[in-house]
């Protein structure tokens, strides 16, 4: 049995009564996947809702020529696929564990009776999914209308983190994730970086980037 210690301390979940909290946990899972593995298949019919314990999970869509389009990165304590937890539908997209990873898997049913009865819970998915239908949309703008070096700025900028008075970007993801998600090649991606630090816009130290000029970021991204 999973125990409601580990939902206590997902966000979504926070507000819930330890009663609460123990119904869902009967009737949870947690299943381990390999870097790579498929977690939600596109065409797959299945109810659920999905939790990351530890590591990260890519949200994707994939072309009938093997093309894909990272979506969305998830980490530790966030939901994903979460329009699978009210509908029997197929899935929007694809889902597949970056690295090796633990996902929660909570009951649908459980989800949609405390849903019924927890007006906070109820908020806190609509403000959830309401985040998620702005970042796809302006994902959307940004692959239609920028060009890479604008698309990367915007990325940035959505990402940043503010530490001790410095915005940084942490990345899960590889320089290969990150190029299907902006649409372009891992080399024409580094390129741009080194352009973008070349600028003094950014500094990058690996998976971290450093953001040294914000305003001109934002202007990048407007271009």
């Amino acid at each position: 049995m999973v125990s409601p210690k580990i939902l206590s301390g997902v966000g979504l979940l926070q507000g819930l009564s330890l009663e609460q909290l123990e119904r869902l946990a009967a009737a949870a899972v947690v299943k381990n996947f390999a870097a790579g593995e498929l977690i939600v298949s596109e065409s797959e019919p299945r109810r659920g809702f999905n939790i990351v314990l530890e590591g990260s999970v890519k949200v994707f869509k994939a072309s009938s020529e093997g093309k894909e389009q990272t979506i969305y990165v998830f980490g530790p304590g966030e939901p994903f696929c979460l329009c699978s937890a009210f509908s029997r539908d197929e899935h929007l997209a694809s889902a597949a564990a970056l690295e090796p990873s633990r996902i929660l898997l909570l009951s649908p049913t459980e989800m949609e009776k405390l849903a019924r009865k927890e007006p906070t819970l109820l908020m806190s998915m609509v403000s959830l999914l309401s985040r998620r239908l702005k970042d796809s949309l302006e994902l959307i703008e940004s692959l239609s209308l920028r060009g890479l070096p604008g698309r990367i700025a915007a990325f940035l900028l959505q990402a940043a983190q503010e530490e001790n008075g410095r915005m940084i970007v942490r990345r899960r993801l590889t320089q290969r994730e990150l190029a299907k998600m902006l649409n372009a090649t891992p080399e024409a991606l580094s390129r741009a970086l080194k352009k973008l630090a070349d600028d003094g816009l950014i500094e990058n130290k690996g998976r971290e980037t450093l953001l040294l000029d914000v305003e001109g970021l934002r202007e990048a991204a407007r271009g």
